[in-house]
């Protein structure tokens, strides 16, 4: 992982932290954290996912959506995917 990868990734644990959540944070090695993002017409979206052992439900824990701005909104769908690939990690 290089430099700007890992300034990234600290950035998203930092913005997990201070987020409100949807739903209960449970912690422990069995416990499955899942990002996830779309591309969209108008602006990207990020959700944050828990699945803990027992449960038969994912529960949502964080959403987030912008609008994209300069020339991302001129980008095509496949430039707009790529992008929040990036973004969401």
């Amino acid at each position: 992982m290089g430099p700007e990868q890992r300034q990234a990734f600290e950035q998203i644990k930092q913005e997990i932290v201070h987020a409100v959540a949807f739903g209960p944070v449970q912690s422990g090695q069995d416990v499955k954290n899942v990002l996830c993002t779309a591309a969209g017409e108008n602006g990207p979206d990020w959700s944050l996912w828990q699945k803990a052992p027992g449960e038969t439900r994912d529960q949502r824990l964080r959403f987030w959506s912008q609008q994209y701005q300069g020339s991302k909104a001129y980008y095509t769908l496949t430039e707009k995917e790529i992008l929040e690939a990036y973004e969401g990690i």
